[in-house]
C-alpha cells in the first residue's frame, strides 16, 4: 500500500513530533510526498519554522 500525504498532515503530525505515529497507524505502507507539498514544506523551513525538521 502506498500513501500519499498533503501539507496540513505532515505539518500537525511535526508540529507534535510525532511523525512516528504514521508509520506505527501504516507500518507495512510507503510514503510519498508530493513535490508541491514538499515545496510548501520546505519554504515553511525558510521561514523558520522548526516542526518541518
Amino acid at each position: 500500500m502506498s500513501l500519499v500525504f498533503d501539507t496540513d498532515v505532515l505539518s500537525t503530525f511535526g508540529k507534535i513530533k510525532r511523525l512516528d505515529l504514521l508509520r506505527g497507524l501504516f507500518p507495512n505502507a510507503r510514503f510519498f510526498i508530493p513535490p508541491s507539498v514538499y515545496n510548501d514544506l520546505f519554504k515553511a523551513r525558510e521561514r523558520g519554522y522548526e516542526f518541518v525538521d
